[in-house]
């Protein structure tokens, strides 16, 4: 088990010495520049995001290949219960 905070009780509450982490670095995963624009559009349809490049509504984006991609976000919000 690890601490994580430790508290003193005062009246009928906690008051609880919390103390941030230390900064770690993350990991980095590449990925096409088609699927990081639809990462921060929010997993944005790529017809839509054609769509945005081609009225030029967005500054700085690049010009993208019509490919046809299945998003495991979408897919995986799509699936119904059981």
């Amino acid at each position: 088990m690890k601490i994580i905070a430790t508290g003193i009780r005062t009246g009928g509450l906690y008051k609880l010495d919390v103390r941030p982490a230390p900064v770690r670095a993350l990991t980095a995963v590449s990925s096409t520049t088609k699927e990081l624009w639809h990462q921060i559009f929010g997993h944005i349809n790529y017809n839509d995001l054609l769509l945005l490049q081609k009225k030029e509504m967005v500054r700085d984006l690049p010009m993208l290949k019509q490919v046809h991609n299945d998003c495991d976000a979408f897919t995986l919000g799509k699936m119904h219960r059981e």
